[in-house]
């Protein structure tokens, strides 16, 4: 086949300039357009969210296999093939991430965060579509681990936010609990495959521990009681986390924000039995 020529639509506007400085899930930017392609965004109000492409030109190209990030041991046997992780490290060094628009103006797109550093060329922007792009049974072995407890806590919390579609306080007290879980006892792998049994009327939490854990009544992973506890069950032992409640009355974890979770500590939210 012959080469084929990529012209890039515009660039990234960020403050980081240095990729070894990027945090893992990137920081609020915006994308410049040309303005030749600046009518190619009508109507782009549309859509909460969009795919972003960018060429990452700072990228090696010959490697066929890497050690992905966050991978403590680094032998042969933690060798993944470029197309099995997201190293941007590959032939075609195509980059391509999910990010919330924020606002439109003219020939710029504001989002949420992307992890592309400044002057990264963007080949194209495409609409999410719920409708087509969401994969709620999708599974993903992990493939590193976190550097820390806390690195972990984070990506819990953007997952479970983009699952729920805001922040509040059931939905960071059912993500301090996974965290927990995953970090202190299973250590660091996902929670895919367990069952949950989860309070009735907590809906934030009920959303999270769905969205991270894959559960559901079809798969009759997903049960509710009248305590205010929450059971993970695995394949050799199960995990009570009996909920707390630090000055307010059980139920009304949604009174609690989102802030107010992440600044107490385990032993005021829960404590496992």
């Amino acid at each position: 086949m012959e080469p084929e020529t990529i012209t890039p639509i515009g660039v990234v506007c960020s403050e980081v300039k240095d990729r070894k400085l990027m945090p893992p899930f990137g920081i609020p930017a915006r994308i410049e357009l040309f303005p030749k392609y600046e009518p190619g965004l009508r109507h782009l109000e549309k859509h909460s969210h969009l795919w972003v492409v960018a060429w990452l030109h700072e990228a090696g190209r010959e490697r066929l296999r890497v050690t992905p990030r966050g991978v403590r041991i680094q032998d042969e046997t933690t060798l993944h093939g470029v197309f099995a992780v997201r190293s941007p490290t590959r032939p075609n060094p195509l980059a391509l991430t999910a990010a919330k628009i924020e606002r439109v103006e003219g020939n710029i797109v504001w989002v949420d965060q992307l992890d592309f550093i400044e002057g990264t060329p963007i080949i194209d922007l495409k609409p999410y579509f719920r409708s087509r792009d969401a994969i709620h049974s999708a599974r993903s072995a992990s493939i590193g681990q976190p550097d820390s407890r806390q690195a972990m806590l984070i990506s819990i919390l953007g997952q479970a936010e983009r699952f729920h579609g805001e922040r509040c306080g059931g939905l960071a007290l059912a993500a301090r609990i996974i965290e927990h879980l995953r970090s202190v006892f299973l250590d660091y792998a996902e929670i895919f495959g367990f069952s949950v049994t989860l309070p009735e009327g907590s809906g934030c939490l009920i959303d999270c521990v769905i969205g991270l854990s894959g559960a559901s009544f079809g798969k009759k992973t997903l049960n509710f009681h009248r305590q205010n506890t929450i059971r993970f069950g695995g394949q050799t032992r199960s995990y009570d986390y009996q909920l707390l409640e630090p000055g307010h009355r059980w139920g009304d974890w949604e009174a609690l924000t989102w802030e107010g979770v992440l600044a107490l500590e385990d032993a005021e939210l829960f404590r496992l039995i």
